[in-house]
C-alpha cells in the first residue's frame, strides 16, 4: 500500500486564508521542498497571492492512499492537495 507524508498547511491569501494538506510520496527525496512546490502551485491556481515556506507547510504525519484517482495523482505529479475551504 503507498503511503503519503502529509503537509498541513495554511496559507494567508490576499483575500482569505488557504487551509488545505499537501500529501506527498512518502519515499520521495526533498519532500518539503516539493510539498512546498505543489502549495505555492495550488494557492496561485486558487486566484491567491501568498508567502508558502515551510512555516506554513509543516510535515504533519504519514498515512496509507487507497482511493484510485489519488493514487494516479500521486503517480503523475508526486503528490496532490486535500483542500479544506
Amino acid at each position: 500500500m503507498k503511503q503519503v507524508k502529509v503537509f498541513d498547511t495554511w496559507v494567508q491569501g490576499k483575500s482569505k486564508t488557504l487551509h488545505f494538506d499537501v500529501m506527498i510520496r512518502s519515499d520521495a527525496e526533498d519532500a518539503e521542498k516539493i510539498a512546498i512546490k505543489l502549495a505555492q502551485e495550488y494557492v496561485k491556481s486558487r486566484g491567491e497571492e501568498g508567502k508558502v515556506t515551510s512555516e506554513e507547510c509543516q510535515f504533519c504525519h504519514v498515512e496509507p492512499v487507497v482511493h484510485p484517482d489519488l493514487l494516479k495523482q500521486l503517480e503523475a505529479k508526486g503528490g496532490f492537495i486535500v483542500p479544506f475551504n
